[in-house]
């Protein structure tokens, strides 16, 4: 039984190469059809800041960093996914090729639910870039799957209204 304030995945999950979070909504990829999970994690340097005299270490964070992990179906056919300006179509493989090969950095903007931007439903908008992708992990009888990993190229933003 999940816990009583859990609010089960129905997020959005967009990707653009254009800037601007106006670009997010006008010019990127909704990839939230394909997606099984997704994953925001941030994290922070540890110093140690002990000093003479101390019985304990003392530890203070140090720069920031952050992580997004989306797992979706794999997905081949060119017509699969819209841009959402109806400017042209592509596949979830392209993209992610495109990306990872070329090396490119890209926003991004993961929701909890596919609704609008509340502080009950933020978005968590940010650059990042793909350091590894696996275009084809699968095994007989099972659908395939491709992980997103992200690393933040920039700054993890929490997003509380459009």
């Amino acid at each position: 039984m999940p816990a009583p304030y859990s609010t089960p995945f129905n997020g959005m999950v967009l990707i653009t190469t254009s800037t601007g979070v106006a670009a997010l909504s006008s010019l990127g990829y909704d990839i939230s059809t394909y997606c099984r999970r997704a994953r925001v994690g941030i994290q922070f340097d540890d110093n140690d800041v002990t000093t003479f005299g101390d019985n304990v270490h003392a530890h203070s964070p140090g720069l920031g960093d952050f992580t997004a992990e989306v797992e979706l179906l794999q997905a081949f056919a060119s017509t699969g996914l819209l841009n959402l300006n109806s400017s042209g179509a592509t596949s979830p493989d392209k993209l992610l090729w495109d990306l990872a090969n070329n090396k490119i950095r890209f926003n991004g903007h993961i929701r909890l639910t596919n609704a609008a931007v509340t502080s009950d439903n933020p978005g968590y908008s940010f650059n990042a870039q793909l350091l590894s992708h696996d275009p084809i992990s699968g095994e007989i009888g099972t659908p395939l799957m491709t992980t997103l990993q992200m690393r933040g190229a920039g700054v993890l933003t929490r997003v509380t209204s459009s």
